[in-house]
């Protein structure tokens, strides 16, 4: 195994239980483009140690990298070399694989944008035909098949009194245009209103 945490690490998978005796483990994929999961892909580790201290992998010592073998895509069975039997697998239940920002942007085609690119993105709102800088994407969750997007509040709002963070669904009746400059949303101020 190499080390290195050169580049921005992203959460693509959760390492789950092992399935049957040839090393097959439960692959919980937290990445929309479950493709980059084929044969010979190297992603890094982080272990349940690392990971229950809330460590960012970003943030610390060099973690390990890990290659698959194979990979089911109808079951989300993974084998990965060198973990071709149930006890050296068992070693990896639980573990967290990450792929850095550059590796995962080779796999989108044109137009297509990774959600962590978001992070940080302005939202320009418009309501009743006024336009509002209602804050900033803070983090994006997934609830029941749906994005979510976690505002962090412009401070000028927060000052009127308005919460210091929101969500915004990401569907049409909200979210009009997403780029990673801006994400421009018509009657997101409402959802701000009532939270």
């Amino acid at each position: 195994m190499e080390h290195s945490n050169k580049n921005c690490l992203l959460l693509v998978a959760k390492i789950g239980r092992i399935v049957g005796v040839n090393g097959a483990l439960k692959l919980h994929i937290m990445s929309d483009f479950p493709s980059i999961f084929a044969p010979q892909a190297t992603f890094y580790l982080q272990s349940p140690a690392q990971i229950s201290f809330n460590q960012s992998p970003n943030a610390q010592a060099p973690l390990d990298t890990i290659r698959i073998h194979s990979f089911d895509t109808t079951k989300n069975l993974v084998i990965f070399q060198g973990y071709e039997s149930r006890e050296s697998a068992a070693k990896l239940v639980n573990y967290e694989l990450y792929s850095t920002l550059t590796e995962s942007k080779k796999i989108l085609k044109k137009g297509e944008i990774l959600w962590q690119e978001l992070i940080g993105t302005a939202i320009s709102d418009t309501t009743d035909t006024k336009q509002r800088n209602l804050g900033v994407v803070k983090d994006i969750e997934r609830i029941a098949k749906i994005d979510y997007f976690l505002i962090h509040t412009h401070t000028e709002l927060v000052s009127q009194g308005l919460p210091k963070q929101f969500y915004i669904p990401n569907i049409s009746q909200y979210v009009l245009n997403i780029s990673t400059d801006c994400i421009a949303t018509q009657n997101a101020f409402l959802l701000l209103q009532e939270s």
